[in-house]
């Protein structure tokens, strides 16, 4: 069958080199992951609830990403050439559609409700229509290789990061940059969304506010913070800045500064549990850790961690739930973590500081 190994070959069941990304959807039972190792080409589906294998699609290139359809019946495939719209039916993956414009996709991602997506080139965004593949325009403004993105709740904006130290909002049909952070001495690797962040009783009753991008990146130094612009400049390897997406000529910013990382180890990828609440970071060393939400400067972080990969983290996806995390790593690993109900940290008491 096209696209698929020889009869000479053993179809291995699992990814035998690294794990580029996972992905879930909303309406099957079912994530998708990539394989961009040397000996693995592939696109591989699976069962959520029984973990067993659904279908596979090897191409010619390496796979460097992937995106499902929040339906599950259409998977975005970033390839070092193109961008392929795979189709997913009872017999198979079948190619739909092919964007030769979009090339080193290394990161893709639909719309929360699937009727646009968005797929990197190289320093440049790209959007088009899910369902007419029409082109709708291109976000410019990084100035290198853009290494996470993703899409706020309403569809209507795009944060996006890269290797230019760059963190950007965009409104999408504008096809505008109304919000950003810049920082040149580092590379930000992972960015995600919290949509009903927790605000002091001084900040402003603006809905706007309540969402915020949480982003991370590769330098070790705490920066500063940009007074009135709605910014805050931190760097990573265990700092993770917070930058408030807020309308123009707003001053409000957050004031947030809190080491996340207690070794000498670097977080590589995001992700924000569905009730807001907790932020989950997957490291180069392949630790899984959590955090309370909001950081609290009052008193130490509420940290779990835990070693779940041999090697770097390469993405994680919830459930559409939010009750499981997904995890992928170098390592040809998925990991399967339950996430449980939020029990927040107690702050010390008067007599704890007695003590």
């Amino acid at each position: 069958k096209a696209g698929r190994p020889g009869s000479n070959e053993v179809f291995p069941t699992h990814h035998p080199g690294p794990i580029t990304c996972v992905t879930t959807c909303i309406w099957k039972d079912m994530i998708a992951t990539a394989g961009g190792g040397p000996k693995d080409h592939s696109v591989r589906l699976w069962s959520m609830s029984n973990h067993s294998l659904l279908e596979y699609r090897y191409f010619d290139e390496p796979v460097l990403s992937v995106s499902l359809h929040p339906t599950g019946l259409l998977a975005l495939v970033g390839l070092p050439t193109a961008v392929t719209l795979q189709g997913i039916t009872s017999e198979g993956m079948k190619k739909e559609a092919e964007f030769t414009d979009v090339k080193n996709c290394k990161v893709c991602k639909f719309s929360i409700g699937g009727e646009l997506f968005a797929a990197a080139s190289q320093n440049v965004v790209k959007i088009f229509n899910t369902y007419t593949r029409a082109f709708c325009g291109d976000l410019k403004g990084h100035n290198d290789e853009i290494t996470c993105m993703v899409w706020t709740s309403d569809g209507a904006s795009l944060v996006t990061c890269g290797q230019d130290g760059s963190v950007y909002q965009w409104d999408v049909k504008k096809r505008l940059r109304v919000n950003e952070h810049v920082l040149k001495s580092t590379k930000y690797l992972a960015v995600a969304l919290s949509e009903n962040i927790h605000l002091p009783e001084c900040a402003i009753p603006d809905p706007d506010l309540g969402r915020v991008a949480i982003f991370t990146g590769e330098d070790r130094t705490t920066r500063r913070r940009m007074p009135g612009t709605g910014q805050l400049q931190l760097g990573a390897d265990g700092f993770v800045g917070e930058l408030c997406l807020v309308k123009e000529n707003t001053a409000y910013a957050l004031e947030k500064q809190n080491r996340l990382t207690e070794m000498d180890d670097v977080i590589t990828a995001l992700a924000v549990s569905r009730d807001d609440r907790r932020l989950i970071a997957g490291t180069k060393q392949g630790y899984l850790c959590t955090y309370a939400l909001p950081f609290n400067k009052a008193y130490a972080l509420d940290v779990d961690r835990v070693k779940t990969h041999d090697g770097r983290i390469t993405s994680l996806s919830l459930s559409p739930e939010g009750t499981t995390l997904f995890s992928s790593a170098v390592d040809g690993t998925v990991y399967e973590s339950c996430i449980t109900a939020y029990k927040p940290m107690a702050p010390p008491t008067n007599d704890d500081d007695d003590e």
